[in-house]
């Protein structure tokens, strides 16, 4: 007797993204940043899964809230409310909550990694479906993947194509538009006096232009940084499918941390020490310089910014343990292109 799902009918786009499995989480937020004007839905497979993903969304200053059945009642009605309200524009959960009758428009539902089998894909689509409007549905898949995504396609009788990331500029214009809208719905009233005078103070000795520039520069660079689009989320097994045109790992950040040969620590066991403090993995601890009482390492970029952060909470003292490193902070592979300050 066949166990075969059929669907007549899905109303959404179905899609899914080739991607390297050590990049799921950058693919993660390339896709979020694409959707940075409207909602997406993430669909994870475990609670941890659901967790990890969100509190480094969350370090990295994303809209984020999380919902998962372990979650205290109070923390799940917040999510959700704040999910539904507006006021967080992404939700990272394992499953719809049964309860659950009615929701805004969504722009993007993305599973994370794909689910274990056609029913799970089924039933969270067709269920949203019911309740609102799906602009797309989207997966994420390794190429070991391939033989679940068209078991998926097959049961659900319709196409679920190939998707490419966007440019760089598409994004970095995205948030551009975020942060001008921001800034046009700020109400600048509600200031402490302390900003109200520092504001008066820097444009009364200052052009406006001049201090808007390094307000953009010192507090924005990360964000609009052409460089963190210049990483290769696909792999080229299909290359018909999807092909980025961006540079694999062409950019690290070196980093410090004041941890060295006289803290008993060798290569494996600060690798070690920084996978049990940040949940990153070992894999990505490269370049590794070992003094007396202090380290080199390097990760990408991403990860550069989920490691400060995680140190800056843990920090016992004046200064975290972990910092940029001084002078040659990128270190650059290959033929990747050097950024210059002020270049897009």
């Amino acid at each position: 007797m066949s166990t075969e799902i059929w669907v007549t009918s899905m109303k959404s786009p179905q899609t899914y993204y080739q991607i390297q499995s050590i990049h799921r989480f950058a693919s993660i937020r390339r896709l979020l940043d694409q959707t940075i004007l409207g909602k997406t839905l993430v669909f994870c497979r475990t609670k941890k899964e659901v967790d990890t993903v969100f509190e480094k969304l969350q370090l990295l200053q994303y809209s984020v809230a999380s919902y998962h059945g372990d979650l205290p009642v109070n923390l799940r009605e917040k999510a959700w409310a704040d999910f539904t309200s507006g006021r967080v524009a992404n939700l990272i959960l394992t499953d719809i909550p049964a309860t659950i009758e009615t929701l805004p428009p969504i722009d993007l539902v993305l599973f994370a990694m794909i689910p274990q089998d056609a029913d799970m894909y089924i039933q969270r689509v067709n269920r949203l479906e019911m309740i609102t409007d799906v602009a797309k549905v989207s997966t994420l898949i390794s190429d070991s993947e391939f033989k679940k995504i068209a078991f998926i396609k097959r049961a659900i009788q319709c196409d679920i194509l190939p998707d490419a990331f966007e440019d760089m500029d598409v994004v970095r214009d995205l948030k551009k538009q975020v942060l001008v809208s921001e800034i046009a719905a700020f109400d600048d009233t509600g200031a402490d006096d302390f900003i109200t005078q520092l504001a008066t103070t820097l444009i009364h000795n200052h052009s406006a232009e001049k201090v808007v520039k390094y307000m953009l520069e010192r507090g924005f660079n990360r964000q609009f940084s052409a460089a963190l689009y210049r990483k290769k989320l696909t792999k080229s097994t299909h290359v018909n499918d999807v092909d980025l045109d961006a540079v694999a790992n062409d950019q690290k950040e070196r980093l410090f941390i004041a941890v060295g040969k006289t803290d008993n620590v060798d290569e494996n066991g600060l690798k070690d020490f920084l996978h049990i403090e940040t949940a990153i993995d070992k894999a990505e601890f490269t370049e590794i310089k070992l003094f007396d009482t202090f380290s080199f390492f390097a990760v990408s970029m991403e990860n550069a910014e989920i490691i400060l952060e995680i140190f800056r909470r843990k920090k016992r003292g004046k200064r975290s343990i972990v910092e940029r490193a001084k002078g040659k902070d990128v270190i650059r592979k290959g033929r990747a292109p050097r950024l210059t300050e002020g270049s897009d």
